[in-house]
């Protein structure tokens, strides 16, 4: 394998977002927002906005930051990762397809609406059968065949074949009010978020910010913080200098580069989150006569990408790659898959045999927000890598709503989309449901064999069985590439002196376990 040292890897790579930048504060955001010390109110900035308040509408993680804290689920995954009741108080598996859960009573939605069975159904059902509302969540639960009101506070769950990961997917789909979705719709719903969570929302104003107050009502135990002010800044050197000048307590997505100047001894600091939130670049052939389509290519372009190099450089050290789109916190992670290594000169090779000695011109898009670790210097690293073996790329950066309805659409023009992905269900199932089985929403490639490996793991709870299936799998789309594999990242978070908060590897960013 060759090495690099940073100087060539900037010229080889010709990336620009690396090193000291510039700090600027948004025009107008402190004339929008007094803030003080010892106000009762944290401010925290991400670097996008929520797409809806519907919490069964979306895929994203900026939206499942401001939802989380809205909604609850049957289910929570606690910090420890382990799985406690919510709007269930006990489940109980009757057998291997059929789960009955006991609701909690006496919990009211935010506009005085009583929580009970109907809500459980109607949220699911919504996911499940409703091809009109084409939730993007459908794929997570597509195991549950039916959901039974046995009486107010009971439901039974069946599902077509024995789900392992039951309570993990039911931790993610949070539940919404079914009389006021009855009586308003889904479009009222989009722009108003009515949970039965510990905040509340108090004011939306699209791409600018989020307010929310303690629901002083919540059934569980009362969050400690009373109001939140959660603003969209896509400039990540924008969110570093308002937490430099003390106008935010939570920043999310911070350039690696800026670490030791939030975390230098001042009253700011940096909490890195291990996670599962993995970073790959995926092929979308535009044509039957795309060079993306020969195996030989797409091998190729994982060769000519030096990962180690960008894990160094461009994440410094905050990354690590990896050889397919799992990562060691999932369930069914084969660790005897090796990443590609950098090897310029075998990916000329791959490419003269493909047929494009010369190499070829493609597209790809990207965010370049923020919306995972240094996004943009990295989409400029991959291309100016592919660039070295003769693969020209046009190279676009998108407003990331605009990118996330591309993908949920299946309409991204460009042949090369890089995106990050994690899941809360710590499980092979989740990326290879999204990326890899045939038909799904983020697929584009098919494999058969793959695609009866993900149903056998999905159909049984023997998780040597499952560990198996996982195991082939990867093995499967390393030598038939889907992607140029990347890294998994830690999530860096800016936090104010005052902020206490310690993170979660799953990524729940809940402002009910902060305090001041």
């Amino acid at each position: 394998m060759q090495k690099i040292n940073r100087r060539e890897f900037l010229r080889r790579t010709g990336a620009t977002g690396l090193g000291a930048t510039a700090f600027s504060l948004s025009l107008g955001s402190m004339s929008e927002f007094l803030y003080a010390q010892d106000s009762d109110t944290l401010i925290m900035l991400q670097g996008a906005d929520t797409s809806t308040m519907d919490p069964n509408a979306h895929l994203e993680r900026v939206s499942n930051i401001i939802l989380t804290n809205m909604y609850d689920s049957l289910v929570a995954r606690a910090a420890d990762g382990s799985i406690q009741p919510s709007l269930s108080t006990e489940w109980d598996f009757e057998d291997d397809l059929n789960t009955v859960f006991t609701l909690r009573q006496g919990v009211t939605f935010h506009n005085g609406e009583a929580f009970n069975a109907d809500d459980v159904k109607v949220s699911l059902d919504r996911i499940l059968f409703d091809d009109d509302f084409a939730s993007p969540q459908r794929s997570d639960v597509s195991a549950i065949t039916s959901v039974e009101v046995v009486d107010e506070f009971t439901v039974r769950i069946s599902t077509e074949s024995p789900f392992p990961l039951l309570l993990a997917r039911l931790s993610e789909v949070e539940i919404v009010p079914s009389g006021f979705l009855a009586e308003n719709g889904a479009d009222e719903l989009n722009v108003n978020a009515i949970g039965t969570g510990p905040y509340e929302l108090v004011e939306w104003v699209r791409d600018s910010r989020v307010v929310m107050k303690r629901n002083e009502n919540y059934w569980g135990d009362p969050a400690s913080i009373s109001n939140v002010i959660i603003r969209a800044v896509p400039e990540a050197t924008t969110r570093v200098a308002e937490l430099l000048a003390g106008n935010a307590d939570v920043i999310t997505n911070m350039p690696a580069d800026q670490v030791p100047a939030v975390d230098g001894g001042g009253d700011t600091r940096v909490f890195a989150a291990p996670s599962n939130r993995m970073i790959a670049a995926y092929y979308n052939p535009a044509d039957d006569e795309s060079p993306i389509n020969n195996v030989l290519v797409r091998q190729a372009l994982n060769l000519a990408v030096d990962q180690e190099a960008i894990a160094e450089f461009v994440l410094e050290g905050f990354g690590t790659p990896i050889a397919t789109i799992f990562t060691p916190f999932d369930f069914g992670f084969n660790p005897n898959v090796e990443a590609f290594p950098y090897d310029p000169d075998g990916a000329r090779d791959l490419l003269a045999q493909a047929g494009f000695p010369d190499g070829f011109s493609t597209t790809m898009v990207s965010t370049g927000q923020g919306e995972f670790l240094n996004d943009r210097a990295l989409a400029e690293a991959i291309v100016g890598f592919l660039d070295d073996v003769g693969v020209t790329v046009e190279l676009q950066f998108r407003e990331f709503q605009s990118y996330v309805d591309q993908i949920l659409n299946r309409t991204i023009p460009e042949e090369i989309w890089l995106i990050d992905f994690g899941s809360g269900a710590f499980d092979a199932d989740a990326n290879a449901s999204f990326f890899v089985r045939t038909g799904a929403l983020a697929s584009y490639f098919s494999f058969p064999e793959a695609d009866e490996l993900i149903d056998a793991a999905r159909a049984t709870t023997d998780p040597v069985v499952r560990e198996a299936a996982y195991f082939r799998m990867q093995e499967i789309i390393k030598e038939d590439p889907i992607a140029i594999y990347s890294h998994f990242q830690r999530n860096l978070f800016g936090l104010s002196g005052r902020t206490n908060w310690e993170g979660r590897a799953d990524e729940q960013v809940r402002v009910q376990e902060m305090n001041f």
